[in-house]
């Protein structure tokens, strides 16, 4: 009997088994968001309109702007409606997500399978939340009309290849818009770089172009990201001052393992840069720029300060330092940064975090540890969780963690200068390597004790041998004029210009004009300067012995005017009164027009600081009017205390004496309109109109001397709007060839039809500068009128006039005590209240009847009234009465 074997019965799944299978896919789901990188449908729901194209309204932003992103890091990143006139456009609803960018691999389809992408983190308001319809994707909260949001979001791990950030904006119900233009931002992993890793320092930049960079310093350091021991009185953290250099690759100012210079040590302990910039002002041959950034203090010591600096072949390092306060002597910063690349071109984009180091010549071990000094000093080390190994450092921990960065540096690369390299041939490298020398020897004392001499220096060839076999031609020995100054020499200025005018390194230009004297009434200064011929020259000629003076300060005597002379002043100053020595001219304010520039001197007291304060405000309040007559309508007509130009305290000893002077500059720079020119429609900010319609234009950028797209929307914006990047090369380029401007497509505006570069241009309203009259004060405080006349009244849309053309402002007259005041405006007296000074009247009213029909006390009257009471607080003479000339009474009447 043949036996076979019966198959078992088909039996379905049993509900136990897909409640056990349930829960692993519902782990699988949660898990994709993080990783899930496939592109799911981002239209917005119940629209049965079609995608419009992106006209440039609304734009995705990631903070810092980065070309590629760092493994790890968090970026913010905002959708945010464009400003225009001054509004920004506002969206109803959005769609954003990150999503794996496939347009750099090859083939027909992407390769299959989950990608990391990333994860967005919610900003926490109410705004936003994340997307029900496909993973890692954030959408609104509701339909109201807003013009930003913003979330984080931190970039997958090393290896993820390039992301795709997209965004749907829903305008409204049927207008929206997706992916196109500034709504999409692809960025690749960098790979070759760190945030906590510098590149390696190339011995030679091969670099032909210099580049100009932009340098960010940011602070992280806070009680949330460094809790341990942070200072209870956090009103006084602060970052100080940022100092540093570009440099050659054989300097450093500072370095690990190296013992602190004087400079370093007065940065580190104290936050003052003073001695370290003149240690680098030393060293001038080997650095390119001196950076400097103010530095950043509570309640802002998370906030960033800024910078600029250039870098060349040969200067294509840089280094920075500034002092964590409150503390020992900690530093941040970073040393010999390396900007040039092995392709001979320069560095775009670098973000660096820094750590705090030990400058080695203070040995306290917190924040607030009392001065002990390290001596002898040890040398710079970088402090670690386990370094130094002392519970009592805020940075240590047990467990050996790696620390979280102090502050951030960012470098961005805004400019190149091109230059006319001839490519280096490896027999022109051997030569260079066989010409090679030692630095130059200090130069000798001059030759003469008085009167003209010369100066020797010398150096000599690092491989003589090699030298003479390929008959190098370097300069060994070299020479200087010079002119002995010995005390007791009796000579000129003029012997020191003709010396130094036979060096044509020095060569300088012929002197400018006189400034204004500082004082529009009275005893003041006026001021002249040039420049050298040759461009970078001042760091090198300003080391010589009694350089080529620059600026000249000559007193000067206005007349007041009127039949009111100023007293006769005796120039002595109390003797307890001590004074610093006046400081340079700061530059012109301004690069085209008329603007200031000031010096200041200050009391050695102990009220030094509260002087400086109020200076610096000074200074920046002046600073931000462009020509010297745009005075600040709103000012109060007595002026206040914070713009006194003289030191107000009775009690001090230096009570009157003037502690800034200021002077108009920029004669002999172009005038504002048409700057070189160029027409100022050309330095109009773009704006792309306030339609819904998307057109491609053009608009010059100043900052790059180039033109760029421009997304217009067809209506609004400004000049700043050419059809074709022709049109705007031949309206704004310094080397264009025609003299009409195309405005846009001709359209029929009376701004814009018939305009024609050289034909009617607008006319601002130019006004007189500034005339004081005479104190009323004979000594101490008082006030005096300032008044300025209307020069050119204002056409075809220029500024408008200034409204005062009439102030009263304080004034203050030194006291000599050999003469006796018989009526002091010093002392407990009440204010003084000046005398209004010419009253404008309208013209006299016709006479009144006379009051009486008979008698001889009968009058008649007439008035006028005033025309500007808002500058004249008291006018008289507004009443006129004269006797009438009638019959006597009859006797009984």
């Amino acid at each position: 009997m043949k036996c076979t074997r019966r198959r078992p019965p088909y039996r379905p799944l049993t509900n136990g088994f897909v409640l056990l299978a349930m829960p692993l896919l519902l782990l699988l789901l949660l898990l994709l968001p993080d990783a899930h990188g496939l592109r799911c449908d981002r239209s917005p729901e119940g629209s049965g309109a079609n995608k419009s194209p992106a006209d440039g309204r609304f734009r995705l932003r990631i903070s810092g702007n980065p070309e590629k992103y760092v493994p790890g890091e968090s970026y913010t990143i905002s959708l945010v409606g464009i400003r225009s006139m001054q509004v920004p456009h506002k969206f109803s609803g959005f769609f954003l997500a990150a999503e794996k960018d496939f347009s750099l691999v090859r083939g027909d389809a992407p390769p299959s399978g989950v990608h990391n992408v990333g994860t967005f983190q919610l900003a926490g308001d109410a705004l936003t939340k994340f997307s029900e319809r496909c993973p890692n994707a954030v959408t609104q909260t509701n339909s109201l009309p807003k013009s930003e949001i913003q979330v984080n979001w931190v970039a997958p791990p090393a290896g993820s290849g390039c992301i795709a950030i997209r965004a749907t904006v829903v305008e409204h119900r049927d207008v929206w818009y997706m992916d196109d233009g500034p709504l999409s931002k692809i960025f690749c992993e960098d790979e070759a770089d760190s945030v906590d890793t510098q590149p390696p320092v190339l011995k030679e930049c091969c670099a032909c172009d210099e580049a100009k960079y932009e340098l960010t310093f940011e602070g992280l350091w806070s009680r949330h990201t460094h809790p341990k021991d942070f200072p209870s009185n956090g009103w006084l953290t602060r970052f100080s001052d940022v100092i540093g250099a570009s440099h050659t690759v054989d300097y450093r100012f500072w370095e690990y393992g190296q013992v602190a210079s004087e400079g370093l040590k007065q940065v580190a302990e104290h936050g003052s840069t003073r001695m370290l910039e003149s240690e680098l002002k030393n060293q001038s041959d080997k650095i390119r720029t001196i950076i400097k950034a103010r530095g950043i203090s509570y309640p802002n010591v998370t906030g960033k300060t800024f910078a600029v600096f250039r870098v060349d072949s040969n200067h294509h390092l840089v280094s920075l330092v500034s002092m964590l306060d409150p503390s020992p002597d900690w530093i941040v910063g970073v040393s010999g940064l390396e900007l040039c690349l092995t392709n001979c071109s320069w560095i775009e984009n670098k973000i660096l975090n820094l750590y705090p180091w030990d400058a080695g010549t203070d040995s306290g071990p917190t924040y607030i540890s009392p001065d002990q000094p390290t001596n002898p000093p040890e040398v710079i080390r970088r402090i670690k969780s386990n370094y130094p190994n002392d519970p009592r450092s805020p940075f240590y921990d047990a467990s050996g963690t790696e620390m979280k960065p102090l502050a951030r540096i960012y470098l961005s690369r805004q400019r190149l200068y091109e230059k006319n390299c001839d490519a280096d041939n490896e027999e022109e490298n051997e030569t260079k390597q066989a010409c090679e020398t030692d630095p130059w020897s200090d130069w000798t004392d001059c030759s003469s004790r008085c009167g003209k001499g010369k100066q020797t220096r010398r150096r000599t060839f690092r491989h003589p041998m090699k030298a003479k076999q390929a008959e190098c031609k370097k300069k060994l020995f070299d020479r200087r004029p010079c002119v002995g100054t010995d005390r007791d020499c009796d000579y000129n200025s003029q012997e020191i210009e003709e010396a130094y005018q036979s060096d044509p390194e020095c060569e300088v230009t012929e002197w400018g004009p006189w400034s204004e004297c500082s004082s529009p009434c009275g005893k003041g200064n006026k001021t002249r300067s040039r420049k050298y011929k040759k461009k970078g020259a001042r760091k090198k000629c300003e080391r010589l012995p009694n350089p080529p003076m620059l600026q000249q300060t000559v007193s000067c005597d206005e007349d007041c005017g009127g039949d009111i002379s100023q007293p006769v002043l005796s120039s002595d100053i109390n003797p307890k009164c001590k004074m610093t020595q006046w400081s340079e001219w700061s530059p012109c304010s301004v690069t085209c027009g008329l603007g200031r520039k000031m010096r200041t001197r200050m009391p050695i007291n102990k009220n030094m600081k509260v002087h400086h304060k109020r200076f610096v405000s000074y200074y920046m309040t002046r600073r931000r009017m462009t020509a010297p007559d745009e005075e600040d309508d709103s000012e109060e007509e007595d002026g206040g205390e914070d713009n006194d130009l003289h030191i107000t305290d009775q009690n001090d000893p230096c009570y009157g004496v003037e502690t800034v002077e200021e002077v108009t500059c920029g004669h002999d720079l172009p005038p504002c309109d048409g700057l070189y020119g160029v027409p100022e429609l050309c330095f109009l900010e773009p704006k792309p109109g306030n339609c819904r319609d998307s057109q491609t234009r053009w608009y010059f950028d100043s900052d790059k001397n180039d033109c760029s797209i421009l997304f217009f929307t067809g209506c609004g914006g400004n000049n700043n709007n050419f059809m074709s990047r022709e049109d705007c090369l031949d309206t704004c380029s310094k080397d264009r060839k025609f003299t009409n401007i195309p405005i846009r497509d001709q359209i029929s505006t009376s701004a814009a039809a018939g305009f024609e570069y050289g034909g009617e241009m607008k006319q601002d309203c130019k006004t007189s500068h500034w005339k004081r009259g005479p104190c009323n004060a004979t000594c101490g405080e008082g006030f005096r009128v300032k008044s300025r006349t209307i020069l050119v009244h204002p056409s075809n849309g220029g500024q408008r006039c200034p409204r005062k053309l009439r102030k009263v402002e304080r004034c203050f007259v030194h006291c000599d005590s050999s003469r006796h005041d018989t009526n002091p405006s010093w002392g407990p007296s009440t204010r003084y209240e000046p005398e209004p000074i010419e009253c404008e009247y309208s013209a006299w009213s016709a006479w009144s009847p006379c009051s009486k029909t008979c008698g001889d006390y009968a009058v008649q009257q007439r008035t006028r009234y005033v025309l500007n009471p808002e500058n004249a607080r008291f006018c008289p003479h507004r009443l006129e009465e004269r006797k009438c000339d009638i019959m006597p009474c009859l006797l009984g009447k």
